[in-house]
């Protein structure tokens, strides 16, 4: 995945899914995939932040 952008968290939880793990749907809401190292807390805790 390095180099890569993508648009959305969605966009980019699908392109790792489908990477590391493709017999396995890379259906995934990105907000709830990716989680803050710092608070181990969900993507989805600061989305009104950079809406």
């Amino acid at each position: 995945m390095e180099g890569k952008t993508f648009r959305t968290p969605s966009e980019a939880a699908r392109a790792v899914v489908s990477a590391l793990r493709p017999g396995v749907s890379p259906q995934r809401n990105g907000w709830t995939f990716w989680i803050i190292t710092e608070t181990g807390q969900p993507l989805q805790t600061v989305r009104h932040t950079y809406r």
